[in-house]
């Protein structure tokens, strides 16, 4: 905690004088965080996968330990995360803060809380996840004091056209009724991840 700078530490704080609170488990909280997630991705204007999906991860990832985290304001979700660990490695795979509370700094206290968390479990390294270099999320990741470690993609085969290429399908499913994106957004992320 004190390795990082003052300005991080008075954030990770203010969470914490804001009443937020953390709570760390597994499927007992896929729930929360799928609706947290969910309404977050659809913010952003991009579709999820189905809440089975990230049910089965818990039940059937065989590499290590998968859990979730969850951040409260008294009893609503604001905030949650999906972690993956591997061999001491913890990666925060699925990410995501409800924009409205923002300025309680949820994502500060949330993001702590797994490190210390990984600490204490004798974990060797904390991801914070994959984020385009440049982007705000990038941004924000960089002041953790971390080191960028650059992904590389290899395909075998000809990618065809990709989902994501249609930007404007980004933008329009921000418009789109969060009742409907939930049904039809599985459909979707699966024809994104299939690129």
């Amino acid at each position: 905690f004190e390795g990082f700078d003052s300005n991080l530490r008075r954030k990770i704080r203010k969470c914490g004088s804001n009443g937020i609170t953390f709570i760390h488990g597994g499927p007992d909280l896929l729930q929360d965080f799928y609706r947290v997630y969910s309404h977050r991705m659809h913010q952003l204007g991009s579709p999820v996968l189905p809440q089975q999906w990230y049910s089965n991860l818990l039940q059937l990832y065989s590499g290590g330990e998968t859990s979730i985290w969850c951040a409260y304001l008294g009893n609503k979700p604001v905030g949650g995360a999906f972690i993956l660990e591997y061999q001491g490695f913890y990666e925060a795979c699925w990410f995501a803060t409800l924009k409205q509370y923002n300025r309680l700094y949820i994502s500060y206290g949330l993001i702590w809380e797994m490190i210390r968390s990984a600490i204490g479990n004798s974990g060797k390294t904390f991801s914070l996840g994959r984020s385009t270099e440049g982007s705000s999320v990038h941004q924000y990741k960089q002041q953790w004091g971390g080191e960028d470690i650059p992904l590389y993609w290899n395909h075998s085969h000809a990618p065809g056209t990709s989902i994501r290429s249609l930007t404007f399908i980004s933008k329009l499913w921000k418009f789109i009724p969060y009742s409907i994106v939930t049904k039809i957004g599985p459909w979707f992320a699966a024809k994104a991840i299939k690129g």
